[in-house]
């Protein structure tokens, strides 16, 4: 077995948070990302107010499928113009501010 570590890279990032509490949206994000999840006991019942108050998450399409966002992850924008969410414990364990 071979030991390998991964070569320095920049890549851009923005973590995924609470309006008012996160960097303005970059433009290689698109706003129809944004969802939220919706109550289905409510919605069937025709509330449609409090089927509106679900978490909200982000889905990003990809090559491999949809890629599903929550509150605190970072959206990472490869070297190659991919993006795809991480997790915040698996960001800061991997990069640093360049």
């Amino acid at each position: 077995m071979s030991r390998w570590r991964k070569k320095p890279l920049v890549v851009d990032a923005w973590q995924f948070m609470p309006a008012g509490h996160c960097e303005e949206l970059p433009e290689w994000i698109d706003p129809q990302w944004f969802h939220e999840d919706v109550d289905a006991d409510a919605a069937s019942e025709g509330n449609h107010i409090v089927a509106h108050r679900g978490k909200a998450h982000m889905l990003i399409p990809a090559a491999g499928g949809t890629l599903r966002a929550d509150y605190t992850d970072w959206i990472i924008r490869g070297v190659n113009g991919e993006v795809y969410p991480c997790k915040a414990e698996v960001f800061t364990a991997t990069y640093e501010r360049a």
